[in-house]
């Protein structure tokens, strides 16, 4: 066959290019991710609130992420499927309540979610539109805290500060 006969192909909708292929391929993938997230919602909760309450910072951190990534769900793109599925979702990838993450990856993490220069924080505060956590934060904080004005990147750094703030049920 011809590379003429595959351009004519192409203009008649007779044939994918293999870009649109690869294209629709991580669409699906996309979509998969964030049905599971929209799935898991209640569950991220849960698991956040529980964590919080036995004072497991990182968890619940990780879990407060992802509850808040599955609110905002409608703005999500590959390059967060990639990060979750490679960084959270270890080894099979798919979105799941239940974590297999040892402490040091728990810790990294959290500390790449916090990093807004750099890693999951950076890539959360320069999406364009931006993350509305209004849904999560301020009176709406899903925890029983001191104060109801904290922020989501306030949480996140509490969780990351272990020697200021030992146990993060006490935020004032």
């Amino acid at each position: 066959m011809s590379i003429w006969t595959d351009i004519h192909r192409r203009s008649n909708g007779q044939q994918m290019r293999k870009e649109d292929a690869v294209e629709k391929a991580e669409k699906a993938e996309l979509d998969a991710m964030i049905e599971g997230l929209g799935k898991n919602l209640d569950q991220f909760l849960i698991k956040a609130k529980e964590a919080f309450l036995e004072n497991d910072r990182y968890t619940c951190a990780i879990f407060y992420t992802l509850y808040a990534l599955a609110l905002n769900k409608d703005i999500l793109d590959i390059f967060f499927k990639d990060f979750l599925k490679d960084n959270v979702f270890i080894p099979d990838g798919n979105v799941s309540p239940d974590l297999t993450l040892d402490d040091s990856q728990k810790k990294n993490l959290v500390d790449s979610i916090f990093d807004r220069s750099y890693g999951f924080g950076h890539m959360i505060v320069n999406n364009k539109p931006s993350f509305d956590f209004s849904a999560i934060e301020f009176v709406n904080f899903p925890f029983e805290t001191t104060s109801k004005s904290i922020s989501f990147f306030d949480f996140i750094g509490k969780c990351k500060q272990v020697d200021c703030c030992p146990d993060i049920r006490d935020i004032v």
